[in-house]
């Protein structure tokens, strides 16, 4: 039930011991989330998000396409792996410096 929201919406759920049905619970923040989301924007607002829905939102893109790295930061991973013997042939001609 934490779908597109992610985990991270059902930290507003904490009692287990709590006598409410965790599906009745989770309609009604799905029900919020959603008069949230239909909330009147101001100008230039294109979403109004949630906690965790950018987060979630981020790690979906990142996990399709591969997490960005600046070429600095691609250097240093190839110098490290050189100097400790990591054999970067596999990788691609690119990556064999």
């Amino acid at each position: 039930m934490n779908g597109r929201h992610g985990p991270e919406i059902t930290a507003l759920y904490h009692g287990q011991n709590a006598e409410v049905d965790p599906y009745d619970f989770m309609t009604r923040v799905d029900a919020a989330i959603q008069q949230v989301h239909n909330t009147p924007k101001a100008p230039g607002v294109v979403r109004t998000w949630m906690p965790g829905e950018q987060e979630y939102v981020m790690r979906e893109h990142n996990r399709a396409l591969g997490i960005p790295l600046s070429e600095e930061t691609l250097n240093d991973l190839m110098k490290t792996a050189k100097a400790v013997g990591v054999n970067l042939s596999p990788c691609g001609s690119d990556l064999d410096g």
